[in-house]
């Protein structure tokens, strides 16, 4: 995990904006870009965007959304966090 993401990230499953930038090692634009193109998805929380570790881990082993993955692919998600 990198060392810009924040502490809130080591304890909470839910990244926000900068965070998820950082776990991705992206831009805020690519960051929309993925989500516009449906590779990312979003969630609204309390009025904020927040985005899940699990479609961050999704997208980076599959490069798609969690949501689009097989019933296996979910579960090799799934086992990275225990």
């Amino acid at each position: 995990m990198s060392s810009t993401v924040g502490i809130n990230s080591m304890i909470s499953p839910w990244f926000n904006i900068k965070e998820t930038c950082a776990y991705l090692n992206i831009g805020r634009t690519k960051l929309r870009q993925l989500i516009n193109d449906g590779r990312l998805k979003y969630y609204r929380l309390d009025g904020q965007i927040r985005i899940h570790q699990r479609d961050c881990d999704s997208l980076l082993i599959f490069e798609k959304s969690f949501n689009k993955l097989t019933r296996p692919q979910k579960q090799t998600v799934e086992d990275i966090h225990g």
